[in-house]
């Protein structure tokens, strides 16, 4: 995990990218699915991401 762009409490938009990921030296950005605001971040900077793993917990 390269960057994280968001945290806890934070409210953010459909698409709005909240993590930069590098794989394979391209850096891809993970987008929210949803309007909602963030309960909890399961990772951190510096974490390797493994496919289908859980980063973020929303609510409302």
């Amino acid at each position: 995990l390269v960057e994280v762009l968001v945290k806890p409490g934070d409210y953010v938009k459909k698409s709005q990218t909240m993590f930069i990921l590098e794989a394979m030296k391209m850096q891809n950005h993970i987008n929210s699915p949803t309007n909602a605001k963030i309960s909890d971040l399961k990772i951190e900077k510096g974490d390797v991401v493994k496919t289908g793993q859980i980063l973020a917990t929303f609510s409302g």
